[in-house]
């Protein structure tokens, strides 16, 4: 039996099959907030708004951001590979009219992202 097929896939190992550079600046963040349903964020679209408002300038030193959704216990599910494309004044970000959660992202650090 081949060797490689009785060790666990990483992460970073199936990504980089679909072409994640490993060798860029990188942070995983598991999203994850008791007074928000991100069940909702997801189905919305708006995961991408609310991962660019933080309180604390965290993606300054990386080009990509490895994106998942926190579940139960330690599980989460992946959302995305996104690259950061700068920062904004927070007050300055575009947050739709319907979202229920903008008052939580009135924050005056926001990242630009693509994804």
């Amino acid at each position: 039996m081949d060797s490689n097929l009785s060790r666990p896939l990483h992460i970073v190992e199936l990504l980089s099959l679909r072409g994640f550079d490993s060798t860029r600046p990188a942070k995983f963040a598991r999203h994850w907030d008791s007074g928000m349903d991100f069940s909702e964020l997801v189905r919305n679209g708006w995961v991408e708004t609310y991962q660019c408002f933080q309180n604390k300038p965290v993606f300054d030193d990386c080009e990509l951001i490895v994106s998942f959704v926190g579940d139960r216990g330690t599980k989460a599910r992946f959302i995305g590979v996104y690259r950061v494309m700068g920062r904004l004044n927070g007050r300055e970000g575009k947050i739709s009219a319907d979202c229920p959660y903008k008052f939580f992202w009135t924050q005056p650090t926001g990242i630009s992202f693509r994804k």
